[in-house]
């Protein structure tokens, strides 16, 4: 039968290992985890390669029994105890004894026997030990660095340790062995009738023992000590790491609105932050390879889920802004003017802004690394950034820009804090009667674009000026509702609000202000508008309004029901104000915020349409019906 031969190329080593006339198997040790690396694991690997370490003592002492003339001696160490050295001390005890006996000649047979079942059992514990430490430096590979710890650099070189110790007792058995067999067999040999010269010269130069054993057994412990000191080194340069990328989590527990999400929400935005800074120290220090740090950030999440703890974190940040500015407009908002609850109340917000910087700097972060690890541009100079944006980066900006502007508002509330008459209310009877002027001018008969957009820049700055983020006042915000309302109604003709530049972040603020809708049917209609204006726009895009002739009148009465349906809502208000005499100041704010919220969402899409497109234009008309419904549910608001 032909011998085969295995060659194994050690990668990290850049060696090749030849393991020569027999095969050699990599056995994977079952007793090892896919998880990770403990103590307790060391112990039974090392429990293990006792056991075998012990069958193959056995079975080198079992190899002496196919020589004759050599009588069974008992070993003076038990089985639990029984070692290689001790099996190799006795092998060479009882092949000694052969050179006392003058009359024995052993044949070439009887050595090739005992020579092949004590090569037989070096080589099933050598092959043993080599696939325990293969799989110990595959197990590391595979934990990955982001799961390192303590105890699995402890249990890493209690494994390394067990198997260099071991290695080096194979190769201290193995040597011995070939000294003293290949001496005790030149002096047997010599005595037989058929000794011939060229056996006493081939016994200088030939060895007893398999030449591949000891030569394997110090490549396995110039691998382990190599790999080994490859983990040690990466080991130590991750702590130096972690600690610098720590140091900013360390603040974290001090986030309000972070701790406001759900226990895994923030767990994964921890992580999240801790893998990209590390990510960034690693990108100039390289103490990692930074295909590690890549597949650590990528592996933790995907891209969605990414951008969804994001926008959760900024969602509460921003609601818990406008919660405060909700709470110092309650009847106990008197209580925040006294300047030690001033203080506190500063604090916090100076609080929410810290999040909101580290949350800017963590997207920013992760928008960076986007950009960099691009597949096909990870090479490309950071001046091709703009060249590289992708759909997710620009959401992303997209984010960063929303927090931004988050900041600002948390910002102008502190300063409105800070002001020394911040218990007064900055509406005045002056500015009233201002904006109410205002207000009449843009209602007057054939009212121009530039007029009617002139008016409504000096409303919108007057409204400003109420300081509505820090104002005391309830009042305040009802006196908003009402203006605006009644200006996006008479902007009903040319729609220049959305033109006028702050009207939308002004718009978004008071709607944050006031207390979130969470009246399910409102919610409905509100998408069911959504929806059937993106469908008209698309058609409209697409020139194909003719096309969709039976669908738009179908969009058009499904929109006439949900505006009677919320008609009839409110006139439950003006039943309810007929027969208890007054309405709950509640019912009030949430039904004029449906109202604001479906004015802005038809002024939008009829601000889209092209006037001198007679299709959008004849579009616009079929839609106008809205404005009754609005102008019914405003008069029953107003009280008249």
């Amino acid at each position: 039968m032909k011998q085969e031969r295995l060659y194994t190329y050690f990668l990290d080593l850049d060696i090749l290992i030849e393991y020569g006339d027999r095969v050699m198997i990599w056995q994977s040790c079952e007793h090892l985890q896919a998880a990770t690396l403990t103590e307790s694991m060391a112990d039974q690997l090392s429990n293990y390669l006792t056991n075998k370490e012990i069958e193959t003592s056995h079975r080198l002492e079992g190899a002496i029994h196919a020589f004759p003339h050599i009588p069974p001696q008992l070993s003076a160490v038990n089985d639990d105890g029984y070692r290689l050295n001790h099996a190799v001390d006795d092998v060479i005890k009882r092949v000694k004894r052969l050179t006392t006996l003058p009359h024995v000649a052993l044949s070439p047979k009887d050595w090739k026997s005992a020579l092949a079942q004590i090569n037989e059992a070096l080589w099933s514990y050598l092959e043993i030990i080599e696939g325990s430490l293969v799989e110990l430096f595959q197990q590391i590979d595979q934990i990955g660095f982001e799961q390192w710890t303590v105890d699995l650099s402890e249990a890493a070189t209690l494994i390394k340790d067990d198997l260099s110790h071991r290695l080096d007792d194979v190769i201290w058995g193995i040597r011995r062995l070939e000294r003293e067999l290949g001496e005790c067999h030149y002096r047997v040999m010599k005595r037989g009738k058929r000794f011939k010269v060229w056996h006493m010269l081939s016994s200088y130069w030939n060895t007893l023992l398999d030449r591949s054993l000891e030569s394997t057994a110090k490549k396995c412990l110039k691998f382990l000590n190599f790999r080994y000191g490859k983990f040690v080194e990466r080991y130590v340069g991750y702590l130096e790491l972690y600690d610098d990328a720590e140091q900013p989590l360390r603040k974290v527990p001090q986030y309000r609105a972070l701790a406001g999400l759900d226990i895994p929400v923030q767990e994964k935005y921890k992580k999240i932050f801790f893998l990209l800074r590390l990510w960034k120290l690693n990108f100039s220090a390289r103490t990692l390879p930074r295909g590690e740090t890549v597949r650590a950030v990528r592996g933790l999440a995907s891209y969605e889920t990414i951008f969804q703890v994001f926008k959760e974190y900024s969602s509460a940040i921003r609601l818990s802004l406008f919660d405060k500015s909700r709470l110092i407009k309650k009847q106990l908002g008197n209580l925040f003017v006294d300047q030690q609850a001033k203080l506190v109340i500063g604090e916090q917000l100076h609080g929410l802004q810290t999040e909101l910087q580290s949350l800017a700097t963590t997207i920013q972060q992760y928008r960076h690394f986007l950009l960099k690890t691009n597949s096909e541009r990870q090479f490309a100079p950071l001046t091709w950034i703009g060249k590289r944006e992708t759909r997710q980066t620009r959401a992303l900006l997209g984010l960063i820009e929303e927090n931004e502007q988050i900041g600002h508002q948390c910002k102008q509330f502190r300063a409105s804090l800070e002001k020394a008459d911040m218990g007064k209310s900055r509406l005045t009877v002056q500015m009233a009667e201002e904006i109410t002027q205002h207000l009449h001018e843009m209602g007057q008969p054939l009212a121009s674009r530039e007029l009617l957009k002139r008016h409504a820049k000096a409303i919108l700055h007057g409204l400003q000026t109420i300081e509505e983020i820090g104002s005391f006042h309830q009042r305040d915000v009802d006196y908003i509702s009402r203006i605006l309302c009644k200006l996006m109604r008479i902007d009903w003709k040319y729609h220049v609000l959305y033109d006028v530049t702050g009207f939308h972040e002004f718009f978004w603020i008071h709607m944050q202000i006031i207390k979130p809708a969470d009246d399910r049917q409102h919610l409905q209609r509100y998408h069911k508008f959504k929806k059937v204006f993106q469908q008209l726009h698309q058609w409209v895009e697409a020139r194909d309004l003719n096309g969709h002739t039976h669908d738009v009148e179908l969009d058009i009465n499904d929109t006439k029901a949900h505006l009677q349906d919320f008609l009839g809502q409110t006139q439950q208000i003006e039943l309810t104000r007929a027969a208890l005499g007054q309405v709950s100041p509640e019912i009030i704010t949430a039904t004029t915020k449906q109202l604001l919220e479906y004015l802005y969402l038809f002024g939008h899409f009829f601000h889209s349409l092209d006037m001198a497109d007679p299709e959008q234009r004849q579009l616009r008309r079929r839609f106008l019906f809205a404005d009754q419904y609005f102008d019914s549910v405003e008069v029953i608001l107003s009280g008249n």
